[in-house]
Parts: C-alpha cells; structure tokens; sequence
C-alpha cells in the first residue's frame, strides 16, 4: 500500500501559478479549472450585491479568498463570494488563510467550476464549531 502525503495549508500558499486553482480537502489537493465567463460575470454581480450590503452594515467581502477551515489534516476553501460582519473580522488579520468561517458563503454551481478530475464538488459542510456560515450555491447553466 502506497501511502499519500497530506499537504498543509502553508505549502498550498505556496504552490506555483499554473493557471488553475486549488483547495485543500482534509490534506488532499483539489485543482479547479479556471471559472468560465458567465460564471465570473454571475460572481461580480454577486459580488457586488455583497459589497451593497457591506458599505451599508460593515464587514468584510471576499472574492475566491482562501479560508483555512480546519488543521492537521488542513482544509482550506475559496468560495466564490463570502461576507462577514464587522464584529467577526480579526483586527490583527494580515496576509494568507482566513483561520474563521465567514458568515455567508456563496458558490456558483457552474461546470467551470467543478473539480477538473471531474469527481464532483468538494465542498464539505462547514462545521459549526467554526463559526455560523451558511452555503449558497446559484445555478450558472449545465
């Protein structure tokens, strides 16, 4: 029996650009194809919808950003749109993962954006103890 090695958060950060992008599933490497046009125009438009709501209430939206939602094996996902409130955003947060869960998480369910092995989605449930976030996912097509 072949044994695989489980990658950590910090060598994900540290992959190279290859033109596709990556999620961490409890240590297993997950390549997503790049998101096709509708989709990115259905994210921004999103997006931007979340951004309405925070210049009016506070917080903080993210595009495609990494959160790191569990460690040893690590996981770490980037929904296409999140928003936290402003009472959950770290004051002292710098550069790499989110180690919170956002308060909203949205995903489009599009064929772009779907594992490139084709094995299907690889998000988990995020796990309360984590912080209360809820998964929408909107359709973009077949």
């Amino acid at each position: 029996m072949v044994a695989t090695k489980l990658m950590t958060a910090e060598e994900l950060a540290n992959l190279p650009d290859d033109g596709y992008r990556y999620e961490l599933l409890r240590g297993a490497l997950i390549q997503m194809a790049p998101p096709d046009r509708v989709h990115g125009a259905r994210q921004a438009s999103l997006a931007q919808q979340f951004m309405n709501y925070a210049d009016r209430y506070g917080g903080e939206v993210t595009g495609e950003a990494g959160f790191q939602l569990e460690v040893d094996p690590d996981t770490v996902l980037a929904p296409d749109v999140t928003n936290t409130r402003p009472d959950r955003v770290p004051t002292d947060a710098g550069r790499g993962y989110a180690r919170y869960a956002p308060d909203v998480a949205a995903e489009i369910d599009s064929t772009s954006n779907r594992p490139a092995s084709g094995a299907g989605s690889s998000r988990p449930i995020i796990r309360p103890e984590l912080g209360s976030c809820s998964l929408s996912t909107t359709t973009n097509g077949p």
